[in-house]
């Protein structure tokens, strides 16, 4: 019989549902997932997952100051 007490199913667990990526890294060697609250770097629309890659990606290089 179908219950029609509304306590008789509970609220989903939210620890149950794994969130997926939102979005991916945009440095093409890299392309790691990036998840909602992770912190990330933006260089116009582009997201990047570390400031390696946004490095990389905009063409910066390591240099030694004279």
């Amino acid at each position: 019989m179908l219950s029609l007490d509304r306590f008789a199913q509970g609220l989903p667990d939210p620890q149950e549902h794994q969130p997926g990526p939102i979005d991916e890294c945009e440095n093409l060697e890299c392309s790691k997932p990036i998840y909602a609250g992770q912190r990330i770097w933006k260089h116009g629309a582009d997201q990047y997952c570390s400031l390696r890659c946004l490095a990389e990606s905009i063409g910066a290089s390591d240099v030694t100051a004279l």
